[in-house]
Protein backbone atom coordinates (compact mmCIF):
# COMPACT_ATOMS: atom_id res chain seq x y z
CA UNK A 1 0.00 0.00 0.00
CA UNK A 2 1.41 3.39 -1.02
CA UNK A 3 1.85 6.32 1.33
CA UNK A 4 -0.78 9.03 1.03
CA UNK A 5 1.67 11.73 2.17
CA UNK A 6 5.51 11.73 2.20
CA UNK A 7 7.24 10.41 5.32
CA UNK A 8 9.14 13.72 5.66
CA UNK A 9 5.84 15.59 5.93
CA UNK A 10 4.56 13.06 8.46
CA UNK A 11 7.59 13.79 10.63
CA UNK A 12 7.07 17.56 10.34
CA UNK A 13 3.40 17.26 11.27
CA UNK A 14 4.18 15.06 14.27
CA UNK A 15 6.70 17.58 15.61
CA UNK A 16 4.70 20.72 14.75
CA UNK A 17 3.08 21.08 18.17
CA UNK A 18 6.30 20.78 20.17
CA UNK A 19 8.09 23.14 17.77
CA UNK A 20 5.49 25.88 18.07
CA UNK A 21 5.09 25.52 21.84
CA UNK A 22 8.84 25.89 22.34
CA UNK A 23 8.81 29.21 20.48
CA UNK A 24 5.36 30.72 21.11
CA UNK A 25 4.84 31.48 24.80
CA UNK A 26 1.52 32.03 26.57
CA UNK A 27 -0.72 30.85 23.72
CA UNK A 28 -1.36 27.22 24.64
CA UNK A 29 -5.11 27.35 23.92
CA UNK A 30 -4.52 28.93 20.51
CA UNK A 31 -1.90 26.36 19.53
CA UNK A 32 -4.25 23.59 20.66
CA UNK A 33 -6.60 24.84 17.91
CA UNK A 34 -4.05 25.60 15.20
CA UNK A 35 -1.89 22.46 15.38
CA UNK A 36 -4.57 19.75 14.88
CA UNK A 37 -6.20 21.85 12.19
CA UNK A 38 -2.99 22.12 10.18
CA UNK A 39 -2.19 18.46 10.74
CA UNK A 40 -5.54 17.36 9.34
CA UNK A 41 -5.48 19.73 6.39
CA UNK A 42 -1.91 18.82 5.39
CA UNK A 43 -3.04 15.18 5.49
CA UNK A 44 -5.35 16.26 2.64
CA UNK A 45 -8.48 15.89 4.78
CA UNK A 46 -10.09 19.04 3.43
CA UNK A 47 -12.53 20.40 0.88
CA UNK A 48 -11.17 20.65 -2.66
CA UNK A 49 -10.56 23.97 -4.44
CA UNK A 50 -9.85 25.84 -1.24
CA UNK A 51 -6.64 27.00 0.43
CA UNK A 52 -4.91 24.39 2.57
CA UNK A 53 -6.16 26.38 5.55
CA UNK A 54 -7.67 29.80 6.20
CA UNK A 55 -7.21 31.35 9.62
CA UNK A 56 -7.97 34.72 11.19
CA UNK A 57 -5.68 35.59 14.10
CA UNK A 58 -7.19 38.18 16.46
CA UNK A 59 -5.41 39.75 19.42
CA UNK A 60 -3.28 42.63 20.71
CA UNK A 61 0.02 43.63 19.16
CA UNK A 62 3.11 41.66 20.11
CA UNK A 63 1.42 38.45 21.29
CA UNK A 64 2.70 36.09 18.57
CA UNK A 65 0.20 36.27 15.71
CA UNK A 66 2.69 36.99 12.93
CA UNK A 67 5.40 34.90 14.58
CA UNK A 68 3.11 31.86 14.64
CA UNK A 69 2.51 32.12 10.89
CA UNK A 70 6.23 32.53 10.22
CA UNK A 71 7.20 29.56 12.38
CA UNK A 72 4.69 27.03 11.05
CA UNK A 73 5.60 28.10 7.51
CA UNK A 74 9.31 27.55 8.14
CA UNK A 75 8.59 24.20 9.78
CA UNK A 76 6.16 22.78 7.21
CA UNK A 77 7.54 24.34 4.02
CA UNK A 78 11.23 24.31 5.10
CA UNK A 79 11.83 27.92 4.05
CA UNK A 80 10.99 31.41 5.28
CA UNK A 81 10.80 32.39 1.59
CA UNK A 82 7.50 30.51 1.52
CA UNK A 83 5.92 33.19 3.71
CA UNK A 84 4.42 36.05 1.70
CA UNK A 85 3.63 38.89 4.08
CA UNK A 86 1.47 41.81 2.97
CA UNK A 87 1.07 44.82 5.27
CA UNK A 88 -2.54 45.77 4.63
CA UNK A 89 -2.04 49.32 5.93
CA UNK A 90 -0.41 49.88 2.53
CA UNK A 91 -3.69 49.03 0.78
CA UNK A 92 -6.06 51.64 2.22
CA UNK A 93 -7.14 53.36 -1.02
CA UNK A 94 -9.51 52.18 -3.78
CA UNK A 95 -6.71 52.00 -6.35
CA UNK A 96 -4.63 49.71 -4.12
CA UNK A 97 -6.41 46.73 -5.65
CA UNK A 98 -4.45 47.53 -8.80
CA UNK A 99 -1.20 47.14 -6.89
CA UNK A 100 -2.22 43.58 -6.06
CA UNK A 101 -3.69 42.59 -9.44
CA UNK A 102 -1.62 44.78 -11.75
CA UNK A 103 -2.49 48.20 -13.14
CA UNK A 104 -2.96 47.04 -16.75
CA UNK A 105 -3.17 43.89 -18.84
CA UNK A 106 0.60 43.63 -19.10
CA UNK A 107 1.23 43.69 -15.33
CA UNK A 108 0.92 40.74 -12.95
CA UNK A 109 0.94 42.94 -9.86
CA UNK A 110 2.35 42.28 -6.43
CA UNK A 111 0.34 39.11 -6.02
CA UNK A 112 1.78 37.64 -9.19
CA UNK A 113 5.30 38.57 -8.11
CA UNK A 114 4.97 36.91 -4.72
CA UNK A 115 3.26 33.87 -6.21
CA UNK A 116 6.25 33.33 -8.47
CA UNK A 117 8.73 33.94 -5.65
CA UNK A 118 7.07 31.34 -3.42
CA UNK A 119 6.74 28.92 -6.37
CA UNK A 120 3.06 28.24 -6.01
CA UNK A 121 2.94 27.10 -2.37
CA UNK A 122 3.45 28.50 1.11
CA UNK A 123 1.61 30.97 3.34
CA UNK A 124 -0.04 34.24 2.39
CA UNK A 125 -0.09 36.45 5.48
CA UNK A 126 -2.33 39.53 5.38
CA UNK A 127 -1.20 41.61 8.36
CA UNK A 128 -3.69 44.01 9.99
CA UNK A 129 -6.41 43.18 7.50
CA UNK A 130 -8.83 45.66 9.10
CA UNK A 131 -6.78 48.54 7.67
CA UNK A 132 -7.30 47.52 4.04
CA UNK A 133 -9.83 49.24 1.76
CA UNK A 134 -13.25 47.49 1.66
CA UNK A 135 -12.57 46.41 -1.94
CA UNK A 136 -9.93 44.06 -0.55
CA UNK A 137 -12.77 42.15 1.10
CA UNK A 138 -13.97 41.13 -2.35
CA UNK A 139 -10.50 39.82 -3.12
CA UNK A 140 -10.54 37.90 0.14
CA UNK A 141 -13.86 36.25 -0.61
CA UNK A 142 -12.48 34.95 -3.90
CA UNK A 143 -9.35 33.61 -2.23
CA UNK A 144 -11.10 31.99 0.73
CA UNK A 145 -14.00 30.44 -1.15
CA UNK A 146 -12.28 29.22 -4.32
CA UNK A 147 -8.51 29.48 -3.73
CA UNK A 148 -8.27 31.65 -6.83
CA UNK A 149 -6.97 35.11 -7.61
CA UNK A 150 -7.29 36.76 -11.03
CA UNK A 151 -4.57 39.13 -12.19
CA UNK A 152 -4.98 42.10 -14.53
CA UNK A 153 -3.37 39.97 -17.25
CA UNK A 154 -6.35 37.62 -17.10
CA UNK A 155 -4.28 34.86 -15.52
CA UNK A 156 -5.95 33.10 -12.61
CA UNK A 157 -3.63 31.91 -9.86
CA UNK A 158 -4.30 28.61 -8.08
CA UNK A 159 -3.91 29.17 -4.32
CA UNK A 160 -4.96 25.69 -3.20
CA UNK A 161 -1.40 24.94 -2.06
CA UNK A 162 -1.27 27.94 0.28
CA UNK A 163 -2.22 28.55 3.88
CA UNK A 164 -4.04 31.89 4.13
CA UNK A 165 -3.66 33.82 7.38
CA UNK A 166 -5.07 37.24 8.23
CA UNK A 167 -4.15 39.06 11.43
CA UNK A 168 -6.04 41.85 13.12
CA UNK A 169 -5.90 43.96 16.27
CA UNK A 170 -9.68 44.43 16.15
CA UNK A 171 -11.13 43.99 19.63
CA UNK A 172 -7.75 44.33 21.33
CA UNK A 173 -9.05 47.03 23.66
CA UNK A 174 -11.76 44.62 24.80
CA UNK A 175 -9.09 42.06 25.64
CA UNK A 176 -6.60 44.45 27.25
CA UNK A 177 -9.24 46.09 29.46
CA UNK A 178 -11.13 42.91 30.35
CA UNK A 179 -10.96 41.80 33.96
CA UNK A 180 -12.36 38.41 33.08
CA UNK A 181 -10.00 35.44 33.02
CA UNK A 182 -12.64 33.15 31.52
CA UNK A 183 -11.41 32.32 28.03
CA UNK A 184 -14.88 31.54 26.64
CA UNK A 185 -16.09 35.00 27.67
CA UNK A 186 -13.03 36.69 26.16
CA UNK A 187 -13.34 34.74 22.90
CA UNK A 188 -17.03 35.63 22.60
CA UNK A 189 -16.34 39.33 23.11
CA UNK A 190 -13.47 39.32 20.61
CA UNK A 191 -15.58 37.59 17.94
CA UNK A 192 -18.35 40.13 18.52
CA UNK A 193 -15.83 42.94 18.03
CA UNK A 194 -14.60 41.26 14.85
CA UNK A 195 -18.06 41.00 13.32
CA UNK A 196 -18.53 44.72 13.97
CA UNK A 197 -15.48 45.64 11.89
CA UNK A 198 -15.54 42.87 9.26
CA UNK A 199 -18.25 41.85 6.85
CA UNK A 200 -20.02 38.81 8.28
CA UNK A 201 -19.48 36.78 5.11
CA UNK A 202 -15.74 37.46 5.30
CA UNK A 203 -15.51 36.35 8.94
CA UNK A 204 -17.53 33.25 8.15
CA UNK A 205 -15.20 32.11 5.36
CA UNK A 206 -12.27 31.60 7.72
CA UNK A 207 -12.08 28.01 8.91
CA UNK A 208 -10.57 29.13 12.20
CA UNK A 209 -10.85 32.36 14.15
CA UNK A 210 -8.05 32.13 16.71
CA UNK A 211 -8.08 34.52 19.66
CA UNK A 212 -4.58 35.17 21.00
CA UNK A 213 -4.23 35.83 24.72
CA UNK A 214 -2.95 38.99 26.32
CA UNK A 215 0.51 38.08 27.62
CA UNK A 216 0.79 38.00 31.40
CA UNK A 217 3.89 38.85 33.42
CA UNK A 218 5.10 35.25 33.69
CA UNK A 219 4.78 34.71 29.93
CA UNK A 220 6.72 37.88 29.16
CA UNK A 221 9.51 36.76 31.51
CA UNK A 222 9.75 33.45 29.64
CA UNK A 223 9.78 35.33 26.34
CA UNK A 224 12.63 37.50 27.62
CA UNK A 225 14.69 34.41 28.44
CA UNK A 226 13.84 32.82 25.08
CA UNK A 227 14.84 35.86 23.03
CA UNK A 228 18.03 36.38 25.03
CA UNK A 229 19.05 32.80 24.22
CA UNK A 230 18.15 33.25 20.54
CA UNK A 231 20.11 36.50 20.25
CA UNK A 232 23.10 34.87 21.93
CA UNK A 233 22.96 31.98 19.45
CA UNK A 234 22.76 34.45 16.57
CA UNK A 235 25.81 36.38 17.79
CA UNK A 236 27.86 33.24 18.47
CA UNK A 237 26.99 31.91 15.00
CA UNK A 238 28.96 34.86 13.61
CA UNK A 239 32.18 33.55 15.15
CA UNK A 240 32.06 34.86 18.72
CA UNK A 241 32.19 32.67 21.83
CA UNK A 242 30.10 34.30 24.54
CA UNK A 243 28.22 33.02 27.56
CA UNK A 244 25.90 34.95 29.87
CA UNK A 245 25.00 34.73 33.54
CA UNK A 246 21.36 34.61 34.75
CA UNK A 247 21.54 38.22 35.90
CA UNK A 248 21.83 39.32 32.27
CA UNK A 249 18.55 37.60 31.42
CA UNK A 250 16.87 39.32 34.37
CA UNK A 251 18.23 42.68 33.18
CA UNK A 252 16.80 42.08 29.69
CA UNK A 253 13.45 41.12 31.22
CA UNK A 254 13.30 44.40 33.12
CA UNK A 255 14.43 46.48 30.15
CA UNK A 256 11.99 44.87 27.72
CA UNK A 257 8.85 44.48 29.85
CA UNK A 258 5.77 46.07 28.28
CA UNK A 259 2.26 44.90 29.08
CA UNK A 260 0.91 47.02 26.23
CA UNK A 261 3.27 46.01 23.42
CA UNK A 262 3.94 42.40 24.38
CA UNK A 263 6.90 40.42 23.09
CA UNK A 264 8.45 42.85 20.61
CA UNK A 265 10.08 45.18 23.18
CA UNK A 266 11.52 42.10 24.91
CA UNK A 267 13.06 40.88 21.66
CA UNK A 268 14.45 44.34 20.93
CA UNK A 269 15.89 44.66 24.44
CA UNK A 270 17.67 41.30 24.20
CA UNK A 271 19.35 42.23 20.92
CA UNK A 272 20.17 45.77 22.04
CA UNK A 273 21.83 44.71 25.30
CA UNK A 274 23.96 41.94 23.78
CA UNK A 275 24.73 43.76 20.54
CA UNK A 276 25.99 46.89 22.28
CA UNK A 277 28.37 44.94 24.51
CA UNK A 278 29.77 42.85 21.66
CA UNK A 279 30.12 45.87 19.37
CA UNK A 280 32.15 47.85 21.91
CA UNK A 281 34.41 44.87 22.53
CA UNK A 282 34.93 44.19 18.81
CA UNK A 283 35.92 47.80 18.16
CA UNK A 284 38.26 47.72 21.15
CA UNK A 285 40.06 44.56 20.04
CA UNK A 286 40.42 45.51 16.39
CA UNK A 287 37.50 43.52 15.00
CA UNK A 288 38.51 40.13 16.38
CA UNK A 289 35.90 37.62 17.62
CA UNK A 290 34.72 38.33 21.15
CA UNK A 291 35.44 35.69 23.77
CA UNK A 292 34.10 35.98 27.28
CA UNK A 293 31.20 35.99 29.70
CA UNK A 294 28.62 38.75 30.00
CA UNK A 295 27.69 39.52 33.60
CA UNK A 296 25.29 41.93 35.27
CA UNK A 297 26.82 44.45 37.68
CA UNK A 298 24.25 45.53 40.27
CA UNK A 299 26.18 48.60 41.45
CA UNK A 300 26.29 50.22 38.02
CA UNK A 301 23.08 48.55 36.78
CA UNK A 302 24.92 47.58 33.60
CA UNK A 303 25.92 44.43 31.80
CA UNK A 304 29.67 44.00 31.32
CA UNK A 305 31.86 41.48 29.53
CA UNK A 306 34.53 39.59 31.44
CA UNK A 307 37.21 38.27 29.09
CA UNK A 308 38.25 34.69 29.60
Amino acid sequence: MDRLIPSELVSKLNTLGDFLRSNIIGQEEVLDEIVPMLQGLFCEIRFPKRPIASMLFLGPTGVGKTETALLFTEHLFASSEKLVRLDMSEFMTPDSIGVLRGQNTSERGLFGHYYDRSRGSGTFLFDEIEKAHPLINDVFLQILSAARFTLATGETLDLSNYVVVATSNVGSRVLMESRSTDRETIVRRMIQAGTTDFRVETMGRFELQAIFNKLDYQSLQKIGALHTAKCLDLINAQGHSITIEPGVVEYVQREGYSERFGARPMQNAAMRVLKNIVTVEMLRNGGMPVLGRIEYDRRSNKCLIVNQ
